[in-house]
Formats: structure tokens, sequence, C-alpha cells
């Protein structure tokens, strides 16, 4: 369900403009970093400027040199969102995608479907045990092993510094290591 949100006020027009003029390509290259696609960075562009569309006094109200702070919080919530999304909608497809030629995909060069089938499960495994982190730890867990992300540009996208997204990082492996020992030891009795 989508709404249309008019603009009726001609400086909030020419406001929301400009801000994709300055903004627009940030936006999108920012929205990139975090999804690694060219559709869904593109959808991102459009949720945070529908975001200043449908809000303008908001953003309006806020100084020019805050701006540009809030445009990357805006682009950053709008991204994880949008990812979350992305990624619910894909657990519910099939885990190994075919190719054209109906062999099972595989990028790493090994095609032994044992090997495709073992790293299918350690995938689903991992994405069970960071279901189970807090909000904070499980963005920084994905943004660095899903999505390759160096912990400085984490750090600016999520907008703390990187010593508390290393924190971060350290907190999440010690509780990952702990709950798949747990496990382990539930398998092994």
């Amino acid at each position: 369900m989508t709404t249309k949100v008019n603009i009726d006020y001609s400086s909030e027009r020419a406001f929301a403009e400009s801000v994709y003029r300055h903004y627009g390509g940030k936006i999108y290259l920012l929205a990139y970093k975090i999804l690694l696609s060219k559709e869904e960075s593109e959808d991102c562009v459009q949720e945070v400027m529908r975001r200043i569309v449908a809000n303008p006094e908001a953003f309006m109200s806020v100084p020019e040199y805050c701006l540009k702070a809030l445009i990357v919080k805006c682009t950053t919530n709008a991204a994880i969102s949008l990812y979350r999304k992305v990624k619910r909608r894909r657990s519910h497809e099939l885990p190994l995608p075919a190719s054209g030629d109906g062999m099972i995909a595989d990028t790493s060069g090994d095609g032994d479907p044992d090997s495709v089938l073992i790293r299918s499960e350690n995938a689903s495994r991992f994405d069970i045990l960071i279901g189970r982190l807090g909000k904070d730890q499980r963005d920084v867990i994905i943004m660095k092993y899903k999505m390759g992300m160096k912990n400085s540009d984490i750090a600016k996208a999520l907008g703390v510094s990187e010593s508390v997204i290393n924190m971060r990082l350290y907190r999440a492996k010690k509780i990952l290591l702990k709950k798949e020992e747990d496990e382990l030891y539930d398998i092994k009795k």
C-alpha cells in the first residue's frame, strides 16, 4: 500500500528538491555500502526522500550543519530496515538457488554438492545464532560478517565511534561462542 504525498507549499517543494540535488548521490552511496544492491539502494533513496517529503518541517527546522547528520541517520535506518525486510523475504525462498542449467549455483569454486549443503547449513545456523543477539550487536555482526564492511565504515553508518563497534563485536562474538558451545554440548549428551 503506497500513499501519495503532495507538497503544496513551494518552499517545502524547493527544500525537498534541494536536498535531493545535494544529498541524493550521498544517500545512494551510503545505502549501497549497507545493502550492496543497486536496486535496493535506489529504493532506499526513494524511502528517505519520501520521509523528507512527508515531514518537511522536521528537516527544514534543523540547522544546515546538522542536516547532513540527520540525513545520514535517516538513510542508515532506512537501509537497515530495508535489509531486514529483504532478508525476511529471502528467508521464505529456497536456500539453494538454481542456475540456468539446473545445477546448484556455487560461487566458491567448489562444486561438490555436499560442500554447498554444508555451507548452506552453516549459514542457516549462523543466522539463527545471530538472531538471538541484541539489536545493536546483531546489526554490527551482520554488517561485519554478512556485508563485509570494515569497522570504520560500520561506525560511520551507525553514527558511533569505532571503539564502540569493536566492543559490540567483542561482546557479540563472546555470546555467539557461548551459545554455540552450549548447543554443541546438548548435541553431545
